[in-house]
């Protein structure tokens, strides 16, 4: 596993505030819908970004850094304030981090070379879970709506955890529709929850994920190699260490990094599907967030904190970079601002 923390930070001490906090990641699917359900939980929940994970997997990807805006603010009177831009770039895959709602989200916005899916899991993915110790993995997901099986269900849940049924039948008896202007059209507490993965309907990632996971319930980093990069790098960090050692009448601190999390971890994993038709999906990634916020509140009854501030969420922030791409904007008409302009 290769995670860089940002920098002024110190990587341990990162992982450490990660211990025990709700870990979300999107996968790669129809429409992009978890990628843009995250990107409105980083900016809406005012999350940080604390670090990014080696993206050797993914394709390459770089871009410039992405800002908020309000979505009811008229595109072409947004003006960017100089002081509201930050110096950087975005990478394939980051973690960001909300120390009041002990939550962490991984954005991943790049797809895995093909192949390499298995490598990404098991070398990288995977490992990182189990040093930090989530209290809960939950994975955001699109499905093909043209390929539901059962065309009134909106969004499917599936968990693997016994202890978790009390947990999802309150879900059901409690999960009232929330009346706004937003979601009055919309009913997102039509769900299927379900115990078991059917490969015909999930993607490769999420058949892939959950079959390792099955596979090894209790993990432990003996099960996982390091990467190449890794060991390279643990290589030359030894050879320095010797080096220094011989060169110096005061020998240096053991360096050795110790992951905290040595007990064998089981991944407490949620996975919560979206089915939708691939087009404008900016709505299904609010209707998404949504559904994930009900899950979220009822792991957290007992903190009035977090469900206060749960109560306030309304999900108007938007990336910059969505505008003309998303949402309504006026299609440009006209010799000088239409299609050829």
């Amino acid at each position: 596993m290769s995670f860089h923390s940002v920098p002024g930070s110190d990587p341990i001490d990162t992982l450490n505030i990660l211990k025990d906090s709700v870990l979300v990641l999107p996968t790669i699917s129809i429409g992009n819908t978890p990628q843009l359900a995250v990107d409105l939980l980083i900016y809406n929940l005012n999350l940080k970004l604390v670090g990014r994970l080696d993206d050797t997997y993914l394709y390459p990807f770089v871009s410039p850094v992405d800002c908020a805006i309000d979505a009811n603010i008229d595109s072409n009177n947004f003006i960017q304030e100089k002081e509201n831009q930050e110096n950087g770039i975005l990478s394939s895959l980051e973690l960001y981090y909300g120390e009041d709602l002990k939550i962490s989200v991984l954005q991943q916005r790049s797809p895995i070379l093909p192949g390499y899916q298995n490598m990404f899991l098991t070398e990288l993915i995977l490992p990182f879970i189990h040093n930090v110790g989530f209290s809960k993995v939950i994975i955001l997901n699109s499905e093909d709506f043209g390929l539901q099986l059962n065309n009134e269900k909106k969004f499917q849940i599936y968990y693997d955890d016994d202890n978790l049924n009390d947990f999802f039948k309150k879900l059901s008896i409690d999960d009232e529709e929330i009346e706004n202007d937003f979601t009055k059209n919309n009913n997102i507490n039509n769900f299927n929850i379900i115990k078991e993965v059917n490969e015909k309907n999930h993607s490769k990632f999420i058949n892939g994920f959950v079959k390792i996971v099955s596979n090894n319930k209790d993990l432990s980093l003996q099960k996982f190699k390091p990467t190449q990069i890794e060991k390279e790098a643990t290589t030359a960090a030894n050879n320095l260490t010797k080096f220094l050692s011989a060169n110096s009448t005061n020998a240096p601190e053991d360096t050795t990094i110790e992951t905290k999390n040595t007990n064998n971890y089981s991944i407490n994993l949620i996975i919560l599907s979206i089915f939708v038709y691939e087009g404008d999906n900016s709505h299904d990634a609010k209707l998404l967030d949504l559904k994930f916020f009900k899950i979220f509140k009822l792991l957290n009854t007992s903190n009035p904190k977090i469900l206060q501030f749960l109560e306030n969420i309304n999900l108007n922030k938007i990336p910059k970079s969505w505008l003309g791409v998303y949402g309504n904007k006026p299609l440009p008409v006209g010799y000088e601002d239409g299609l050829y302009a």
